[in-house]
């Protein structure tokens, strides 16, 4: 079998036979044999669906060729969204985590062989998710009614509803196949961020916040110039900062927002008329995320605080007192940093001023964490009152009960617990004994007296004023 050009081509919309020929000559020269173009740029609406046209050619004039065409779906595209797959296979494709449609097979000398796919516009978000997303807004505003995010929660709704709108407006506009692909997965991704705002109060504290003390920005350059002689319409495209989502973006100017699904970052893109030679410079302002809140600093400062006065008197007392000057060492030059890029357009500058202190941040919580833990090692001091004294007496026995029901063999601390408690309770036990051997013996005693009494009373004769009788005389 004679190794051949196989040439795919994968698109919505009809298919230009012009550029076919071209590309076939260029392939031939640079000898590449199997490859693909992805979707060319065939304006579609949202409720078309889109036609896939695969072109298989077999260069040789003498040979025939077998051999098995193949193309990887886009991963938003399952079977059941496959309306024609045109006598094709699908496999699931572990390496690209996509479904792959594929068949074997036989082209003459020269033949070109079309092949063409219909699959749905699932590059769509459904008016269900987004009516779900406005419920959850709703159902917010009157939750937080008489609390104190009771007028944040209205900004909040605000906020969002113009990003779901935006959502809307960009799903009605006829684009093409591509720019919606990469459209749809940056409204995926917006939504998924919705969901995780309207679930937390930290996005309203954080509203709430910007609203106290100001929104802080950064402006971010876009340049773009006209190479040639002549005026052209020229797509301007550009990936946004790591790190930067679409509720970061406060103004975008008239650039849509698209999202790099390789590189999971957001891009902004427009088509702009340059006149020749012409440069310009677009200036697109974010929300500055490079930037650590003074408050959360000012927390770890009293943290660290809090914790230096429990070592006061301590073995580890000096110890604590360096460490706790490092951390403050390092915040300090935390906002110095921040301070001097504050200034900046540079946002590379801010950037990386921000690495360094986000590692710097990382430290100072490792060190904080470190004195909580030495916290554990210092005894706490204090008089244990009677009910204390008894309850701790009750826990050691309940422990030497556990021990010797488990029949497990006590260490020596244990050990002379149970010789005291069991001494103890041999006291208090003869303690008991003795008492109410005394208390009987108190009885038996005044029992014995009180019969011996009263024969005594029996046997002597009253005394009485009388005269006795004389027994000479009687």
């Amino acid at each position: 079998m004679q190794n051949a050009t196989l040439y795919v081509i994968i698109y919505s919309g009809e298919w230009a036979m012009e550029n076919a020929k071209y590309s076939l000559k260029l392939f031939k020269i640079l000898g590449l044999y199997t490859f693909s173009i992805l979707l060319l740029a065939i304006p579609l609406n949202a409720a078309e669906n889109v036609k896939i046209k695969i072109l298989a050619i077999n260069p040789s004039e003498t040979q025939k060729l077998n051999t098995q065409i193949s193309h990887t779906l886009p991963p938003e595209v399952l079977p059941e969204d496959i309306i024609d797959k045109a006598g094709m296979n699908i496999k699931f494709d572990q390496e690209h985590k996509s479904y792959q449609l594929f068949q074997d097979v036989e082209l003459a000398p020269k033949e070109a062989r079309t092949i063409i796919i219909h699959v749905k516009n699932v590059w769509t978000v459904s008016d269900e998710v987004l009516a779900d997303l406005k419920s959850q807004l709703e159902k917010n505003v009157t939750t937080l009614q008489g609390t104190q995010y009771e007028e944040t929660s209205r900004m909040f709704h605000e906020k969002i509803m113009e990003r779901i709108a935006s959502i809307e407006t960009d799903q009605s506009k006829a684009i093409g196949i591509k720019q919606r692909i990469e459209m749809y997965r940056a409204h995926t991704t917006m939504v998924s961020e919705i969901k995780r705002e309207i679930s937390s109060l930290t996005s309203m504290r954080e509203l709430k916040s910007e609203q106290t003390t100001g929104l802080r920005t950064v402006k971010f350059i876009v340049n773009a110039k006209n190479p040639s002689s002549k005026e052209l319409s020229m797509e301007v495209r550009t990936l946004l900062p790591k790190g930067i989502i679409a509720a970061d973006v406060v103004d975008k100017l008239d650039f849509g927002i698209l999202y790099d699904e390789p590189q999971s970052r957001y891009i902004i893109q427009k088509n702009d008329t340059f006149a020749p030679k012409e440069a310009k410079k677009y200036e697109i302002v974010l929300k500055d995320i490079w930037y650590i809140q003074e408050s959360e600093l000012e927390f770890l400062r009293k943290q660290t605080d809090k914790m230096l006065q429990h070592f006061a008197q301590s073995a580890y007392e000096a110890f604590a007192k360096q460490s706790s000057d490092f951390i403050y060492e390092t915040i300090d030059s935390v906002l110095k940093l921040q301070q001097e890029v504050a200034s900046s357009e540079n946002i590379d500058e801010r950037i990386r001023a921000f690495i360094l202190n986000s590692e710097r941040v990382e430290l100072v919580e490792q060190k904080i964490k470190e004195l909580q833990d030495l916290l554990l090692e210092i005894p706490l001091k204090r008089e244990l009152d009677e009910f204390d004294k008894i309850r701790q007496a009750v826990k050691e026995l309940s422990k030497v009960v556990d021990i010797l029901r488990l029949g497990f063999t006590p260490d020596l601390s244990t050990t002379w617990w149970i010789i005291l408690g069991i001494i103890g309770f041999l006291f208090i036990l003869s303690a008991l004994f003795y008492s109410t051997w005394l208390v009987k013996l108190q009885e038996n005693r005044w029992s014995a007296k009180k019969p011996k009494a009263a024969r005594a009373a029996a046997s002597t004769p009253p005394v009485t004023n009388e005269p006795q009788p004389n027994s000479k005389a009687a």
